[in-house]
């Protein structure tokens, strides 16, 4: 006994060093990784700056954290549901199909219509509606109008508008397509122009007026009201890329519009239909 006893301890002292080891070598890669990530982002954010282990946070009035306020925004805009117009989307096939893989079948794995328990998506659409009359209006859509009654009124009118999409139309599409009414023609220009331009007030009192829900993706506990200097910086990014393709729109000084919101997260994300929350922070790197 007297001979084992001392060869335990140096085992046990001998695992103890190896362990300490390991625990350091983590705090150390989690502590590089956090500073890689703060380096990557500093040229365009203020971020905190990562305490100590012992320390509490210190956070002043000067500061916020880009991830949280990403979180908050992305918490009041993404939705359960997300619409694709994929070929074959709304047809008789698609919706027969079982999505299994099977061989030979087209639609195996398409899908034009994504479901999910929790919010998971923002939609980079304005609306959209398959030919089985199957649509949806993006919940960012409240952003441009003045009231629940009018996001229900639209909501509505767009039911009776065929299988075109009108929100988020091109100005190009909308005076090149004859093939509507002019109730549909009224309706699209009202969304695709000026009419429906927003400033950043408005924006920003708006989105603040939407409900954060439980989403799919960002860090959880991301509540309250959202910096109005990132809120500035994210709306500007948004209305300049939109800017930057549409000669027309360079020469105007109105505001965000539903097109330009809806080319400005396609071409940020470079998500055709709509954003997961990984996607949704492309945005604004």
């Amino acid at each position: 006994m007297i001979a084992i006893f001392p060869l335990s301890l140096s085992l046990l002292l001998a695992c103890d060093s190896i362990f300490g080891y390991m625990h350091n070598s983590f705090l150390i890669h989690s502590i590089c990784r956090r500073a890689n990530t703060a380096g990557m982002r500093d040229s365009l954010f203020t971020l905190r700056a990562t305490p100590a282990l012992d320390e509490e946070p210190v956070v002043s009035s000067g500061e916020y954290d880009i991830d949280v306020e990403m979180a908050k925004v992305f918490n009041k805009l993404a939705e359960k549901l997300l619409l694709l117009d994929v070929p074959g989307a709304g047809t008789i096939e698609m919706s027969q199909c079982c999505h299994s893989g099977c061989d030979n079948c087209e639609f195996a794995r398409i899908f034009d219509e994504m479901n999910s328990g929790r919010a998971k998506w923002i939609p980079t659409y304005g609306d959209m509606k398959h030919i089985d009359n199957r649509n949806h209006v993006a919940k960012w859509m409240n952003l441009f109008v003045d009231d629940a009654d009018e996001f229900s009124e639209l909501e509505t009118l767009l039911d009776t508008q065929g299988n075109k999409n009108v929100l988020t139309i091109s100005m190009e599409d909308l005076m090149n397509d004859s093939d509507i009414s002019s109730e549909q023609q009224a309706l699209r220009m009202k969304y695709s122009s000026d009419e429906k331009a927003i400033s950043f007030d408005t924006f920003r009192e708006r989105l603040e007026s939407l409900k954060s829900v439980v989403t799919m993706g960002p860090p959880s506990g991301c509540t309250g009201d959202i910096d109005a200097r990132f809120l500035k910086q994210f709306y500007d990014k948004v209305l300049s890329t939109s800017k930057s393709l549409d000669a027309c729109a360079q020469e105007s000084e109105a505001g965000l519009t539903p097109r330009r919101f809806s080319v400005a997260l396609v071409l940020l994300s470079q998500e055709p239909y709509g954003m997961l929350y990984r996607n949704f922070c492309k945005v604004m790197e």
